[in-house]
């Protein structure tokens, strides 16, 4: 998701786009070397990242900074940041 995203809303050149892309596969192929998961689960979590980034950009689901901001600040408070 994350690697979709950056080539949806960051206009980056085209060798960031490639070493983001990189860092994505080589994370994908870490976790099925380590044997933290199996591969169906590495290309399921794939699709499905790539599957909620375009649902979130379809339907508009972004949230405005004021209501950010208002679900932040008591946390915010609570925390005395």
């Amino acid at each position: 998701m994350f690697n979709m995203f950056l080539f949806m809303h960051i206009h980056i050149s085209v060798l960031w786009q490639l070493t983001v892309f990189l860092w994505a596969v080589s994370v994908a192929f870490s976790r099925i070397l380590l044997g933290r998961h199996h591969i169906s689960d590495v290309i399921v979590g794939s699709v499905l990242g790539c599957m909620e980034c375009s649902a979130v950009n379809c339907c508009n689901l972004w949230l405005s900074p004021e209501l950010c901001a208002y679900i932040i600040l008591p946390i915010q408070e609570e925390l005395h940041l």
